[in-house]
């Protein structure tokens, strides 16, 4: 009679991970320690719990880690309950990808990052708690979970994340995202190609990369004055953008952020100083007869700083001086009856407006100055709104 022996992974197993410990029992796996997890790359078997991720039910991480490294916990499948503490700061890519029975997750204020396809295809996650803090999230993180799928079309939202928009869009669609707004996830709106217009509120600080990444019928764009950095290809590939106004607060523009935004005209930057550009950032773009303003006491700056030197035509211009709560508190628009045209008034530099239907579409984009009248005589008679950031202004055209 033959005698066969198997080997079973033990009930207790314990080892390090980088500068920390962890230790199993009976499905409970504990992480201690001060630091970050490190990253792995996806399905590896170098994570040092990979024999026996599929008899993990339940992780504690005590206080002290300060990350949750790339693909550090994917696939562990039978895995019910996570606690994270208040000293985590970021959660990485793919680190809870295909946990398939957790239900449930709760992210502390702490953290700040989360990573693409952190909880995605945790096919049974419904619960998401999330706080203010977070600053930039993966537009991937939330993919192919119960919570997600069960999100109707259209934008949506995690608490003040614009986590992605869902499902075929319309052609001619204008976008209006909504008040309170932190955050846009990367890849939020990613070959939307019947986006034509977006007003992005000023309480967004950040726009993920890739956020609008091939819109490539996208007209008219607002960027937020708290944005500090445009992020890799945010808009890239949007070869229907005639111009832009890149506020004073951007110090940098990662690369590809603009890259293949052929049909720019104008590009209106409001800081004297220059942001540093990445590779690539406006790659595309024809710098001979795109032009470029810039604040007149600026000018030089942007003559000699590398990226920005290329464009040809650099103008001085006195409109990065404007604060836009003030313009839109005295600006004073009108439509003209007698000459069928729009009159702009009461502020000073210039303004980028666009002009909408009835059915929400755009129909008319550009900046202005003031005193500046656009004529509409050509359009049919029917009602129209004109949008200047969060200012609307409607008028009957007969």
């Amino acid at each position: 009679m033959n005698t066969f022996l198997f080997s079973l992974p033990s009930m207790e197993q314990n080892g390090t991970i980088g500068d920390l410990t962890w230790g199993i029992s009976f499905g409970t796996l504990v992480i201690n320690g001060v630091g970050a997890m490190p990253d792995y790359v996806e399905y590896t078997s170098a994570i040092p719990w990979y024999n026996f991720k599929t008899t993990i039910t339940q992780i504690i991480i005590k206080s002290g880690v300060t990350a949750i490294g790339n693909s550090v916990f994917q696939g562990c499948k039978n895995l019910t309950t996570v606690k994270i503490p208040d000293t985590v700061t970021s959660i990485g890519r793919y680190a809870f990808n295909g946990c398939q029975n957790l239900t449930s997750i709760s992210i502390p204020e702490s953290v700040t990052s989360i990573g693409d396809y952190a909880f995605s295809d945790c096919t049974g996650l419904d619960t998401i708690t999330i706080q203010d803090s977070i600053t930039s999230i993966g537009g991937t993180a939330f993919d192919e979970t119960a919570w997600y799928n069960n999100q109707p079309d259209g934008m949506v939202y995690l608490e003040r994340i614009l986590y992605k928009y869902k499902g075929n869009m319309k052609e001619y669609t204008s976008v209006n995202i909504k008040e309170g707004t932190s955050v846009i996830a990367s890849s939020a709106f990613s070959n939307c190609n019947g986006l034509i217009s977006v007003i992005i509120p000023e309480s967004v600080t950040n726009i993920g990369s890739s956020a609008f990444y091939g819109c490539n019928n996208l007209e008219w764009v607002t960027i937020p004055r708290n944005i500090t950095t445009i992020e890799r290809a945010t808009f890239y590939d949007c070869t229907s953008l005639t111009s832009v106004i890149i506020p004073e607060s951007v110090t940098s523009i990662e690369s590809s952020a603009f890259y293949g935004c052929t049909a720019f005209a104008h590009i209106y930057v409001q800081s004297i100083s220059p942001s540093t550009i990445g590779r690539g950032s406006f790659e595309g773009i024809d710098f001979t007869s795109c032009i470029l303003h810039v604040p007149m006491e600026g000018k030089g700056n942007y003559e000699m700083a590398d990226g920005w030197k290329n464009f040809c035509n650099i103008e001085g211009s006195d409109f990065s001086k404007i604060e836009r709560e003030t313009i839109l508190d005295k600006i004073n628009v009108w439509y003209n009856t007698t000459t069928h045209s729009i009159d702009f008034k009461n502020f000073e530099g210039i303004l980028f407006m666009a002009v909408f239907d009835m059915n929400d579409k755009m129909v008319l984009s550009g900046s202005v100055s003031e005193g500046e009248s656009v004529s509409v005589s050509n359009f049919p008679c029917g009602a129209y709104s004109v949008r200047i950031q969060s200012y609307t202004f409607e008028f009957q055209k007969e």
